[in-house]
């Protein structure tokens, strides 16, 4: 491939929150301390950054 072609990488949003979700509560386990930072849906691009620091960051979380 030249080095001139630019490459596209996209993110994905995996996992199964509801399932997960429902099987914490049953189990009684707190998931919420896994959550390290909260961002204002309008600040998603701060998220996106604080989430790339694989060292400070476990959860990022996005509110409405």
């Amino acid at each position: 491939m030249a080095p001139a072609v630019v490459r596209h990488r996209s993110s994905r949003v995996r996992g199964r929150p509801r399932v997960d979700r429902q099987a914490s509560d049953a189990q009684g386990i707190d998931l919420s301390p896994l959550a390290t930072h909260e961002f204002a849906f309008d600040d998603a691009a701060a998220a996106f950054e604080q989430s790339r620091d694989a060292s400070s960051s476990l959860k990022v979380l996005l509110r409405p």
